[in-house]
């Protein structure tokens, strides 16, 4: 793989993946020390703005290794109801609006003129990522196992259908709790 130095370079490949609109940010991995960080998509697109039409059922994983990360900040604008009851969260939570790189201007972690770049993910409402780094590459999946489906079989419900997500079973989720 190619490391991408320049944010024009890094935005043209995420580009051809649609800013991974609508995809899921699947998982967040750390390496190196936590010098080094893998943002995992999972896929939608098949191609401009058409779904897959296995999208239920295989993963098409999109890694961006983040490396020399300065900095990592998430926002995950949790409200009351999903605090007290984190069980009924599920992948909606991790649905992306928009995903951009940006220089930082000016930072005074700049190595060797290399500069700094930031990674802005934006998910629906106010959950943001933002990742500082110096550069980066879009790596193979990591996953051993692309098929396995990211959603439980008896909540399927598929992405186009629904925004809300229903959470596990009554009967598989632990009792409620009581709030003070």
């Amino acid at each position: 793989m190619t490391r991408l130095t320049t944010t024009d370079e890094i935005n043209a490949v995420l580009e051809r993946y649609l800013n991974l609109t609508e995809c899921i940010l699947d998982d967040v991995v750390w390496r190196d020390f936590g010098t080094t960080i893998d943002l995992v998509f999972d896929n939608v697109w098949a191609e401009a703005w058409k779904l897959r039409q296995d999208v239920n059922d295989v993963r098409d994983p999109v890694v961006m290794r983040l490396y020399s990360v300065q900095t990592v900040r998430l926002d995950n604008a949790l409200n009351d109801y999903m605090v007290a009851e984190p069980w009924m969260l599920d992948w909606g939570l991790a649905e992306v609006e928009w995903v951009e790189a940006v220089d930082v201007e000016g930072s005074p972690l700049a190595h060797g003129g290399r500069g700094i770049r930031r990674i802005d993910v934006k998910g629906w409402g106010a959950r943001h990522l933002t990742v500082e780094f110096v550069d980066m590459e879009f790596v193979p999946s990591p996953d051993p196992d692309p098929t396995r489906g990211r959603f439980d079989p008896a909540v399927k419900r598929g992405i186009a259908a629904t925004h809300v997500g229903l959470g596990p079973a009554a009967s598989e989720r632990p009792p409620r709790r009581k709030l003070p």
